[in-house]
């Protein structure tokens, strides 16, 4: 009997010495119908900032009274980081890569949509920025009508 009890307790120490890849990734915050834009200042301040406020915080049609499709909320570069990156919706400006635009899902927190856009210039960039306007909102409204689901149930 003992035999067998020691026979279980090695196996038992053996599996669970096995690799865990899971990845832990806390859950997604913020307001619905919200999008946390990753921008210095001084751009969102500029050309930039006025296209991504043109293209998500427009008016949102069918409603009675006038609403922004989405609340935009810039942060700068290096505020980017812990808690502030679990956030449903993020728009990160890279100025420093090739053009091109590219999502990501739960790239920091799970549920998240995390839409890169990349270019070297401010054309480059509204180039990227109106490419993934379509897309980036039926995304971004898709995992936000998601998210109300979640909330209610």
């Amino acid at each position: 009997m003992k035999k067998i009890l020691f026979i279980i307790f090695i196996v038992s120490i053996l599996q669970s010495c096995g690799e865990n890849n899971a990845v832990y990734k806390p859950q997604s915050s913020g307001r619905i119908n919200s999008i946390t834009v990753v921008l210095d200042n001084k751009s969102w301040d500029d050309k930039i900032g006025d296209k991504i406020r043109a293209l998500y915080a427009d008016e949102f049609m069918g409603l009675p009274q006038i609403e922004e499709r989405f609340t935009l909320k810039q942060m700068p570069y290096e505020t980017f980081n812990g808690f502030s990156r679990t956030s449903r919706n993020i728009i990160f400006i890279n100025k420093k890569s090739d053009l091109k635009h590219e999502f990501q899902k739960n790239k920091f927190a799970n549920p998240q949509i995390y839409l890169e856009i990349k270019g070297t210039t401010i054309q480059s960039i509204t180039e990227q920025l109106d490419l993934s306007r379509n897309e980036a909102i039926r995304k971004f409204s898709n995992g936000e009508i998601e998210e109300n689901k979640r909330r209610i149930l």
